[in-house]
C-alpha cells in the first residue's frame, strides 16, 4: 500500500530503500467449476464475510449495518466465517454486545446470519467464496485483504471501505466502496484484542449509513452487481497473477547490486523516473 511507503519515508527510511510489492494468486485454482458449499438454511441471496481474528475487523459495524438494511422477510443471508478459536467469549464481545442494546441477535425479526466457526482447507474456502453473491468486509485497517481478492477472482464483487491496502485492487469500477468520513479517529479499544499494538494508532471513521447504502445497492441492483463482479475478476486476474507479480519481483531483485563493503550491506539501484534516490545503501541484519 502506497500509504505505507509514505509512513516509512516520513519515519526516516530513504525512498530508494522501499519497494512496495503486491500479493498474487494462482488463478488456476479459481475456476467456474467450484460449487457452492451446502449450508443448511441459507436464503436466496448470500453475503459472506471472513474474520480470521478479532483485531480491526469491526464485526459490530457489519452486523449493525446488516440489521438496519434488511429484516427477516428479506431473502438474504450473511455468512460470518470465523475460526474454531472464535470462542463464546469472543462472540459475545465482538458480536452480541457490539449490536446491543439496539439489536438482540435472538430477535426473529432480524435477517438471517449463518455463523460458520470451523477451519476449512484452502480448497473448501474457494468453494465458500463460490457460495456467496457478494463478499463484504468492514475491516478498519487492511493490510491487503486476500479474502476479498479471492472472492473477486471468482467474479464476486466486494462491499468494502475505501481505505487501506485493498485500495490497491478495489475501485469504484469493480467494487461497492464505502466512503469513510474525512476525519481519522483513534482505534477504539473495544475493537481489538492486542491493545499494545494499536494504542495511539488511528484509522478512518465510518458511518453505518454508508455501509447500509452499499449493502442495499449490491443486493438490489443485479445489473450493477454483475458488471462490477466481472470487472473485479478481470482486474485481479490481469494484474495480480503469478507471472505479473513474479516478473515485478524478478525485476526488483535484478535491480540490486551487491557491494563488497561487507556481508550485510547491499546497494539498491532504482529507476530514476520512480525514485528520488538513484542509489541507497541499506544495512541488513543477519537473521540466522
Amino acid at each position: 500500500w502506497e500509504r505505507n511507503r509514505l509512513t516509512f519515508t516520513l519515519g526516516g527510511v530513504g525512498p530508494g530503500a522501499i519497494s512496495v510489492n503486491p500479493h498474487c494468486l494462482d488463478f488456476g485454482n479459481y475456476h467456474a467449476e467450484l460449487t457452492p458449499l451446502r449450508l443448511r438454511g441459507l436464503r436466496g441471496f448470500v453475503f459472506l464475510s471472513v474474520v480470521s481474528n478479532c483485531n480491526r475487523k469491526d464485526i459490530g459495524l457489519l452486523l449493525r449495518s446488516y440489521f438496519k438494511t434488511f429484516n427477516a422477510s428479506d431473502d438474504v443471508s450473511l455468512i460470518l466465517k470465523t475460526t474454531e478459536a472464535f470462542s463464546g467469549f469472543q462472540f459475545n464481545r465482538f458480536c452480541r454486545r457490539a449490536v446491543e442494546p439496539e439489536f438482540d441477535m435472538k430477535d426473529p425479526a432480524l435477517p438471517h446470519v449463518y455463523h460458520l466457526n470451523r477451519t476449512l482447507s484452502s480448497e473448501r474456502m474457494r468453494h465458500l467464496y463460490a457460495t456467496c453473491d457478494v463478499y463484504v468486509t468492514t475491516e478498519r485497517g487492511k493490510g491487503w485483504d486476500i479474502p476479498a481478492m479471492e472472492a473477486m477472482a471468482l467474479g464476486r464483487p466486494v462491499v468494502g471501505i475505501d481505505w487501506g491496502g485493498s485500495t490497491e485492487f478495489m475501485s469504484a469500477e469493480n467494487a461497492f466502496l464505502v466512503a469513510p468520513r474525512s476525519n481519522m479517529v483513534y482505534v477504539e479499544p473495544e475493537l481489538v484484542t492486542s491493545q499494545e499494538l494499536y494504542t495511539a494508532h488511528k484509522w478512518p471513521d465510518v458511518s453505518e449509513e454508508s455501509v447500509c447504502e452499499q449493502l442495499r445497492s449490491a443486493y438490489t441492483d443485479a445489473g450493477l452487481r454483475a458488471a462490477r463482479g466481472a470487472a473485479a475478476r478481470e482486474h485481479v486476474r490481469s494484474h495480480f497473477n503469478l507471472a505479473a507479480v513474479g516478473g515485478l519481483m524478478k525485476r526488483r531483485i535484478e535491480d540490486m547490486e551487491f557491494a563488497g563493503a561487507g556481508p550485510n550491506q547491499v546497494i539498491i539501484r532504482r529507476d530514476c523516473e520512480r525514485e528520488e534516490l538513484v542509489m541507497k545503501r541499506l544495512i541488513l541484519e543477519c537473521h540466522e
